[in-house]
């Protein structure tokens, strides 16, 4: 399976390679005109939140070049048909040039916001604004630490992790991801262990979004 993707990944840079000259720069403009689209319609991203995220999900993506990081390859998935099942090679292609095609296009910080806008997190919601409004009945900037860190937990596995069903498994996920934010230095100590000992605050009554 590995020596397959490596073929596949192998001959998708061929491709990029051979037609950089003519199709990067307008794919660089196709993604971040969608990227941008995007955010002019979206609330802005607390860094507490985009730091929670990228814990979560890839604490070592601005260690290494974006094309590499797991979470791009899971965002492709949610920006492209996921209901064919089998082998595609048409659809692999596409899902590993949509991948080359972002890592040009955008920084780490861009990317994160736009992931964060597209997750799955669970009770149908798609992003972390909707997220956000049902389960704490919050706008994103409003989000506590404990608040983030739990969203956070939740793209991994949003039914595991689901904090009405399953809350002793979402407080531990949600503390380990804060417990890695005070090992990388992004919070301070006091602040982990006051987010740590709080209980999970959800709305009285969880709705699902609607899309």
């Amino acid at each position: 399976m590995h020596f397959i993707r490596a073929v596949i990944l192998g001959a998708t840079f061929c491709v990029g390679a051979a037609f950089s000259q003519e199709m990067t720069p307008q794919s660089r403009v196709d993604i971040k005109t969608s990227y941008e689209a995007d955010q002019a319609s979206a609330a802005l991203l607390p860094v507490i939140l985009r730091q929670a995220i990228f814990i979560a999900e890839d604490k070592h993506i601005y260690e290494r070049s974006l094309f590499r990081s797991p979470m791009l390859s899971y965002f492709s998935l949610t920006m492209t048909d996921t209901k064919q099942t089998g082998i595609n090679l048409e659809l692999i292609f596409g899902r590993l040039w949509f991948q080359v095609r972002v890592a040009l296009a955008l920084t780490k910080d861009e990317f994160l916001n736009w992931y964060a806008q597209k997750v799955y997190l669970g009770l149908n919601c798609f992003g972390v604004e909707d997220a956000a409004m049902a389960y704490f009945g919050k706008s994103v900037d409003e989000l506590t630490l404990e608040d983030a860190a739990l969203l956070a937990a939740l793209p991994r596995a949003p039914s595991q992790y689901n904090p009405e069903r399953n809350a002793d498994r979402a407080i531990e996920r949600r503390n380990f991801i804060i417990d890695e934010m005070l090992e990388a230095g992004l919070i301070a100590s006091a602040q982990a262990e006051q987010a740590s000992e709080t209980d999970i605050a959800l709305r009285s009554l969880l709705v699902p979004c609607q899309n």
